[in-house]
């Protein structure tokens, strides 16, 4: 845990620290807020008449953006968030809805085309912190987390278009590695 924090605290003082290469590619540390839209990938062997969807979930925590050329830099961010699906299954057996909550840490390399536009690219870590299935066929709702693996890999892509100065609009696709 030392060795975490010592390393947290050098690369917080190196995003300080590091100039400005452009009037668009700066240092600069920053907080983030929004929604993760997430679903459940079904098995081949799927019942007929069964179908996933998509639940909705919040997400916000904290980037730090390292400049590395005049138009690439790379960002680094540390975020808290839900992720799961539903999966209807007939009207006998009814919903059943997976719900997770994750540590994520997205590691990406940020291309800026333009003064506003931004292109991410990158791997992620995701830490399941909590896992809860609920099932409206007996109207339980189960801790399940020692069921699910606890670490995801995940390749992530994403765009960023910045409104103003410090408002940005953006929208990422996380593809996970691993069945969790």
């Amino acid at each position: 845990m030392k060795k975490f924090f010592s390393a947290l605290v050098i690369m917080l003082a190196s995003i300080l620290q590091v100039s400005a290469q452009s009037d668009y590619n700066n240092a600069h540390l920053g907080i983030k807020a929004g929604a993760n839209f997430s679903t459940l990938n079904l098995t081949e062997n799927v019942p007929a008449g069964w179908s996933n969807d998509w639940i909705v979930s919040p997400v916000g925590g904290i980037f730090g953006n390292i400049p590395m050329a005049k138009k690439l830099s790379f960002q680094i961010e540390a975020l808290y968030g839900g992720w799961g699906g539903s999966i209807d299954r007939g009207s006998t057996l009814g919903k059943l809805t997976q719900k997770t909550t994750y540590l994520s840490v997205p590691l990406m390399l940020k291309f800026h085309p333009t003064q506003r536009f931004k292109i991410l690219l990158g791997g992620e870590w995701d830490v399941m912190l909590d896992a809860n299935r609920e099932d409206e066929s007996n109207n339980t709702d189960v801790d399940n987390k020692d069921e699910l693996k606890g670490d995801d890999f995940g390749l992530t892509g994403g765009i960023e278009f910045w409104l103003a100065y410090n408002w940005v609009l953006g929208a990422r696709y996380i593809h996970g590695l691993t069945d969790v």
